[in-house]
């Protein structure tokens, strides 16, 4: 048991050292941030809010696909995926990921067996979308980036596209090839149905979500062209499942961020700025969900 424990430990650790650096940066940069966001551009932001909720439109539709119980778009499934996106965004090392079997219960008496399906579920047709946008970002952007990366990210990306499919099989070859959690995923994927519906919607949560993104780039005046910004998505994308993830993802976002710019020949500096001052705009439309959440529950709410 104590080396769980002691994983735990260290990734709570570092997801608190991440979230204090960010901060710190943040402080430390505060004069150049205020001007940053002076400077925002309103349209571009009003358009990065429009992909944000299609995004999550997207994810409750899915939900409703993934959901063996009846579960209505509205308002069941719209306000369960804007609690578990806030929880997932705000939450360190993913914790908030977890509270979606709760928030089905809740929602429509999901037991939380099936949940915890429909999480494992969601999340290897997450990484199945992420993977084919990377793998594609990798074989046809035009961006000058070095071969030798855009051959590593390509060796990333089609294993993570196929991880659904992989998994599954690794399920149906039983317990001896997998343990632990790979071994529960395994046995997830095993008894999992990806049909056609389900990829496609999960290609529409990351294709809204990298609009978003291009939405974000170009609010604070970052004015890269198409290939290069999908370059810079493709890098964000895998960053949104590691474990260790700072408190509302700072450092997993400004990370990503630095070390793309930095490939496309911005300077460390300059890229972090750009960083922080997305990542600030990113965490409104989070927070934004809030008040939809709580509409929904008020349209549930018993009469009375």
């Amino acid at each position: 048991m104590k080396k769980p424990l002691l994983s735990h430990s260290v990734q709570f650790a570092l997801s608190l050292l991440l979230a204090a650096a960010v901060v710190a940066l943040a402080v430390y940069k505060g004069p150049e941030l205020l001007q940053a966001f002076v400077r925002v551009r309103p349209g571009w932001v009003l358009a990065g809010a429009l992909f944000f909720a299609a995004n999550y439109c997207f994810r409750a539709l899915r939900l409703t696909t993934l959901s063996p119980e009846p579960l209505r778009f509205w308002p069941q499934a719209v306000r369960t995926a804007c609690l578990h996106g806030m929880a997932s965004f705000l939450f360190p090392f993913r914790a908030g990921d977890l509270t979606l079997p709760v928030l089905l219960k809740s929602a429509n008496a999901t037991p939380l067996t099936v949940g915890t399906r429909m999480l494992i579920k969601a999340r290897l047709l997450d990484v199945a979308a992420m993977g084919f946008w990377m793998a594609a970002a990798a074989l046809v952007l035009p961006a000058a980036i070095p071969f030798y990366f855009r051959c590593g990210w390509l060796a990333l990306a089609l294993p993570m596209a196929g991880a659904p499919w992989i998994l599954k099989g690794m399920g149906h070859l039983g317990s001896r090839f997998t343990t632990g959690w790979l071994g529960r995923m395994a046995d997830a994927a095993a008894q999992a149905e990806f049909n056609r519906r389900l990829i496609l919607q999960s290609l529409a949560v990351w294709l809204t979500i990298g609009g978003f993104l291009f939405c974000a780039m170009r609010a604070v005046g970052l004015d890269l062209n198409l290939g290069e910004a999908w370059f810079l998505i493709s890098i964000q994308l895998p960053l949104q499942i590691l474990p260790v993830q700072g408190i509302a993802q700072a450092g997993n976002h400004e990370g990503g961020w630095v070390a793309g710019l930095a490939l496309l020949g911005i300077p460390p500096a300059e890229g972090l700025n750009f960083a922080l001052t997305s990542h600030a705009l990113i965490l409104v439309n989070i927070l934004a969900l809030g008040p939809v959440a709580l509409l929904a529950r008020k349209k549930t709410a018993p009469p009375g």
